[in-house]
């Protein structure tokens, strides 16, 4: 197989980020990255507001892409080396390249949270909207407008791996199925963009796992059937992989000051949206290469009078001097109860007044987020999607979930509640906070049937309050009130940019900080 004929002038980078080593990107994939979409990505952040915690976490969606790219044609290489009867070609290569560069360019700013929280309250009712789509209508018209190298054949396969559906395909890809397993795996989630990110995200906010985890993975892998199997005595760093996305979300993505700083731009930008057509540009490509992390700039500096660019002007100078969102307090969803547990809303909590209090409290002074956090497959263990063999010459993969480091759940769900009210001063802050926490506090135990409620240390609900609140349960109260929870050695070190919501910083978890750097992945 002659490698990359049509590789005339190719381009190495130097990743020292994830493996330390030299990226090397074929003519085509370089042509891609010289183009005004992509060149976007560079002014896309990865993590998107986590840099508010963790001051490292500055990496792009412009580096990661180049490291997916990489890792995709190095994946489908090194399963051709093992198994020639792949019969893997130049195109192939090119096609897995191409949809590991551009795999995330359909990304809005402020990472997923433009998706989740801000398109949703734009888009008309029954409407959706998501970034792979998005991707998919860029990749065409990168090639369209630059005449990219790519037939219209590869076109199609690019897009079909961005999209990452099998059943729904639209190229042939009779022989080459198990190619749907390397950029976005939707069967079970073990893809390379998955091994990038974690790295990548782990290196600027916590460390979780070092390069090692690629070539373990790498060495020990083939195709069975039509899927990428891994070898049984990997078992372990397989089950790691998706413990350490657990943990990532759990300590990183959703942490509760970066949510709240999250909360905060979406709301300023809800509130010009329609002054900025952000909505016009989700359906045109001209427009949404200027739709970056750096509208919150074009904001800030907008010499517009009107009320909404006021308001959110506001908002983004309150964010500048650190008045964010106080985030009040989380309460875990109890194990038999996540099935079926629905999303609580607002007005759910605030049926728990104190009617005593100094306050009272509306739908919009407060934020409910329900967060849930799984091993990719919902309730179930990952790993019943992933093929197993013990040795070569296996025809058949068969699934080993019998782990004893596996965890007794596989997904956890968590209510949060957060202060959107802006105050204009410290009393009234205290007061509008007292009221949250003391509402929250007796709806977790009503609904929740919780012992405690894990509010900031700093919790401004008072013991009697909740005594007034659970007369009965006085020492149940106070068992609430005075619990203290680990909190991560990176969030301690982050308290110096956490300023008065330093208490805020990492208290999700019960079961400790996560790995030390230079552990491949945390054992609980």
């Amino acid at each position: 197989m002659a490698q990359f004929p049509r590789a005339k002038e190719a381009r190495i980078f130097k990743d020292n980020a994830v493996t330390g080593d030299f990226v090397r990107l074929s003519a085509t994939a370089a042509a891609i990255v010289d183009t005004p979409i992509f060149q976007r990505l560079r002014h896309l952040k990865q993590l998107g507001m986590t840099e508010y915690v963790y001051p490292t976490a500055t990496h792009t969606r412009f580096v990661h892409s180049l490291g997916v790219a990489h890792r995709a044609k190095e994946f489908a290489l090194k399963l051709w080396q093992k198994q020639p009867e792949l019969q893997l070609t130049d195109s192939d290569l090119i096609v897995l390249e191409v949809a590991g560069l551009c795999h995330d360019i359909g990304h809005g700013p402020f990472s997923h949270s433009f998706q989740t929280e801000l398109v949703p309250k734009l888009l008309p009712p029954g409407q959706t909207w998501e970034h792979e789509a998005m991707s998919c209508l860029l990749v065409d018209h990168i090639c369209q407008q630059y005449n990219i190298d790519l037939c219209l054949d590869e076109q199609t396969r690019v897009k079909d791996l961005i999209a990452g559906d099998r059943v729904a395909a639209v190229a042939d890809w009779t022989g080459k199925e198990w190619q749907f397993d390397i950029v976005a795996n939707k069967r079970n989630g073990l893809d390379v963009d998955k091994l990038d990110y974690l790295k990548r995200d782990s290196h600027g906010a916590v460390e979780l796992t070092t390069s090692d985890t690629f070539s373990f993975l790498y060495e020990n892998m083939r195709v069975i059937n039509g899927e990428v199997c891994f070898r049984t005595s990997v078992r372990s760093v397989v089950q790691e992989v998706y413990s350490a996305r657990a943990k990532l979300h759990e300590f990183v993505y959703t942490h509760p000051v970066a949510k709240a700083v999250e909360y905060m731009v979406t709301d300023a930008l809800l509130l010009v949206a329609d002054e900025l057509r952000i909505l016009d540009a989700l359906r045109d490509p001209e427009r949404f290469v200027n739709l970056h992390d750096a509208i919150i700039l074009l904001v800030e500096n907008s010499s517009s009078q009107t009320p909404g660019m006021q308001a959110a002007q506001e908002l983004l100078r309150r964010l500048r001097h650190r008045d964010i969102y106080k985030h009040c307090g989380s309460a875990d969803v109890q194990r038999e109860k996540v099935s079926s547990f629905l999303n609580v809303k607002e007005e759910e909590i605030l049926e728990h007044q104190d009617p005593a209090a100094a306050v009272t409290l509306t739908a919009r002074d407060i934020r409910v987020h329900n967060l849930k956090i799984d091993y990719t497959t919902q309730h179930e263990n990952p790993l019943k999607h992933v093929g197993f063999y013990v040795n070569d010459s296996d025809q058949h993969p068969h699934q080993s979930t019998d782990n004893p480091f596996a965890p007794g759940t596989f997904i956890t769900r968590q209510v949060r509640v957060y202060l959107v009210r802006l105050c204009d001063s410290s009393e009234e802050k205290r007061q509008y906070q007292q009221a949250v926490q003391h509402a929250f506090d007796v709806w977790s135990r009503k609904v929740l049937r919780t012992e405690f409620v894990m509010s900031p240390a700093k919790s401004t609900v008072t013991a009697s309050a909740r005594k007034r609140a659970h007369p009965s349960s006085s020492q149940h109260g106070a068992t609430a009130a005075t619990s203290e929870f680990r909190r991560p050695a990176e969030a301690a070190a982050a308290d110096g940019e956490a300023g008065e919501d330093a208490e805020d910083v990492a208290v999700l978890s019960q079961n400790g900080p996560p790995a030390k750097k230079g552990l491949l992945f945390a054992q609980q």
